[in-house]
């Protein structure tokens, strides 16, 4: 009896899928109604409308941002995320990314990839790649995030995960400690293509990575994908709203 009626209501029982507090369950919920009150009142979804590239929310129209406007017409990446880096994304994030805890890494792909589900609806063929992170840093957290992510979304949504991208300098300083200048100047040649030969021409490539801060790491993998004849776009769990970081 008590197994029928969970099926049909809901085990009062379950847990936020952030922070483990007991929550309301109802089957069938998308991630983003899964959370506790508390994680539900802190949590902030990106308001529209939005740049119709990198996703900032614009307070007029959709058209593109500053950071965008400023920024080459071959260069832009169209980005999509799920939820504004405040103060409750930036501590999930820290607690998945630095603590090590790779529990979070579910609920965060399992929303980004209910996202592209709405966002992407109009790419009939695609693959997914990720940010990588230099083996080094690997070593130091166990765990490659982006790579996380990028697997949980591919198996939701039936799409091959392929490594196309290495990190090839490793820096001791996290690129959330530096300045917009400062992050331009250090990407220059991290990155570098390792995707073997392949009929890549017009196709699209998801590229996953956390967080969206000035879209720079983004903009520097995309290059690489774009020489390779792929048509990057990306999507990243949460961004930042503001216009210099």
């Amino acid at each position: 009896m008590r197994s029928w009626w969970s099926k049909i209501f809901g085990d009062s029982s379950a847990l936020c899928w952030f922070c483990q507090s007991p929550r309301p369950k109802v089957i069938g919920n998308p991630i983003w109604e899964q959370l506790c009150a508390g994680c539900t009142e802190k949590r902030k979804m990106l308001a529209y409308p939005q740049c119709r590239v990198c996703g900032k929310p614009n307070s007029i129209d959709d058209s593109f941002c500053y950071d965008c406007q400023r920024t080459p017409e071959s260069d832009r990446v169209v980005n999509i995320s799920c939820v504004e880096y405040n103060h409750w994304a930036r501590l999930v994030v820290q607690q998945w990314k630095y603590r090590g805890d790779e529990r979070l890494s579910r609920p965060m792909g399992l929303w980004m990839a209910s996202l592209i589900k709405q966002r992407f609806l109009h790419m009939d063929r695609f693959m997914i790649t990720y940010v990588p992170c230099h083996r080094k840093r690997v070593y130091e957290r166990g765990f490659d995030q982006a790579k996380q992510l990028a697997h949980i979304i591919g198996a939701q949504l039936h799409v091959p995960v392929v490594d196309l991208l290495v990190r090839q300098s490793y820096q001791d300083q996290p690129q959330s400690k530096r300045s917009r200048d400062q992050r331009l100047q250090a990407l220059v040649g991290t990155f570098s293509y390792q995707g073997k030969q392949m009929d890549s021409s017009g196709q699209s490539v998801l590229l996953v990575d956390d967080v969206y801060t000035t879209g720079s790491t983004v903009r520097e993998c995309a290059k690489l994908l774009r020489k390779a004849n792929f048509q990057p776009v990306a999507c990243t769990f949460a961004r930042t709203n503001s216009e210099y970081v």
